[in-house]
C-alpha cells in the first residue's frame, strides 16, 4: 500500500477530489485535517505518519526543508516528500487550479511515492505537460 498525506498548506478540497475521481489501486491519501495533526508542529505529525508506514507526504510549506527542526524530521521519518512549483507559479493559481495542478500531475506523485529512495525529495515542475524527467529531484538534506 502506498499512503500520501497532503499537509495543511494544501487544500484539503483537493485530496477529496482526488478521491472523486478514483485513486490508483494500492494508494491511500489522507490530509493532516483527517489525521487530527492540524497546528501540530511538522517533526510531530511527520515522525507519526513515518510510524504508520506513510510514503510519501506533499507539501505546500515551500520552506519546510529550510528549518532545522523540520530538516531533522524530514531526514529521521525517511519519507519521500512532493512540493509544488515555487510560489510565482503556484500561489497565484489558488484553488482551482491548484487542485486541477496535483491531480493531473497525481500519477507521476504516486510513481515518485513508489519508486523512489526513502527520503529523497522532489520539486514539480510549473509545467501543464507531464514528464517526470522534468520533475526536479532536490538535494538530500543529509548532503547539503
Amino acid at each position: 500500500m502506498t499512503l500520501i498525506r497532503f499537509d495543511e498548506n494544501i487544500s484539503r478540497r483537493i485530496p477529496a477530489a482526488l478521491r472523486q475521481l478514483r485513486l490508483p489501486e494500492g494508494v491511500e491519501i489522507e490530509t493532516v485535517f483527517e489525521a487530527n495533526a492540524v497546528g501540530h508542529a511538522d517533526v510531530d505529525w511527520l515522525a507519526d505518519f513515518a510510524h504508520r508506514h506513510g510514503s510519501c507526504i506533499i507539501s505546500g510549506d515551500e520552506r519546510m526543508r529550510d528549518r532545522p527542526a523540520e530538516r531533522a524530521a524530514l531526514q529521521a521519518a525517511g519519507i519521500v516528500a512532493v512540493f509544488p512549483p515555487e510560489g510565482r507559479f503556484w500561489t497565484p493559481l489558488r484553488l482551482y487550479g491548484q487542485a486541477a495542478f496535483l491531480i493531473r500531475w497525481f500519477p507521476i506523485i504516486v510513481q515518485l511515492a513508489r519508486d523512489s529512495e526513502a527520503g529523497e525529495h522532489f520539486r514539480l515542475p510549473p509545467s501543464w505537460t507531464l514528464d517526470i524527467a522534468s520533475v526536479r529531484k532536490l538535494p538530500r538534506l543529509d548532503s547539503e
